[in-house]
């Protein structure tokens, strides 16, 4: 009896192991996205190994307006280094664009399907299928070899306004920070930035026009009451300098 139920929990411990090893070879999971996706489901089809440099075609009434050039250099110039597909190539990611697409109306609502072909995304607008692309990185970088676990995401922003601010009256942020924070900024879906440029404390954009306003006004009232302090401040946004 005792070989029996040794026989039968061996049996079933190497079944358990062998499915869990299956799903960590199926790849990433919506799971790992942040912010979370609004919902996802997993498919049947194994996975899709999603390497840089992946053909990509974009097509749609949404694709040929300013936006969408900017979204096809985008897609060229992002980490995945996306190239787009010529008409006898079948593309690794398909993105479709166009305002009848979704029910889901809200900009940057997006859809997502991966199976063992590629990746098919739908989309509202050039929003969603940006915020889309966005997600699909994060699901390339999650797995060592780019595997993404076949699935299928419905996502769309909760908040219209997805904000961060940067008080660079109080403490100055250089041009390279500000422009790393807005790349971090996109991966996170967000879509505005708000910069205080402007307090008691000081003025921080130059003016050609008003040079008066970095000259004296980047003191503000409490520069003048610190007696230990009447240096101007060496950092302010722009190309003119003080002196």
């Amino acid at each position: 009896m005792k070989k029996l139920f040794s026989l039968v929990f061996g049996f079933a411990f190497c079944v358990l192991s062998y499915a869990a090893g299956d799903a960590v070879r199926g790849g990433s999971t919506p799971d790992c996205i942040l912010p979370q996706v609004a919902q996802w489901t997993p498919a049947n089809g194994g996975s899709f190994v999603l390497s840089k440099g992946a053909a990509y075609r974009l097509e749609g009434k949404g694709a040929a307006d300013a936006a969408a050039d900017a979204f096809r250099a985008y897609l060229e110039n992002c980490p995945l280094a996306m190239q787009a597909a010529d008409k006898k190539m079948t593309p690794a990611v398909k993105i479709q664009v166009g305002p009848k697409l979704l029910k889901d109306t809200r900009e940057g609502a997006y859809q997502m399907t991966v199976d063992r072909k590629g990746v098919s995304i739908r989309a509202n607008g050039v929003a969603g299928a940006f915020y889309a692309v966005q997600s699909l990185m994060q699901l390339q970088a999650a797995d060592e070899e780019g595997r993404i676990a076949a699935c299928r995401i419905e996502d769309a922003p909760r908040y219209p306004y997805r904000g961060l601010m940067f008080d660079v009256v109080r403490h100055f942020f250089s041009k390279d920070f500000v422009l790393k924070q807005i790349d971090l900024m996109a991966q996170l879906k967000m879509n505005r930035l708000h910069m205080h440029l402007t307090d008691n404390e000081g003025w921080r954009i130059a003016l050609d026009c008003a040079p008066e306003m970095v000259k004296k006004g980047a003191f503000g009232d409490s520069w003048a009451r610190r007696k230990w302090s009447r240096k101007e401040p060496s950092a302010t946004v722009g190309t003119s300098t003080t002196s």
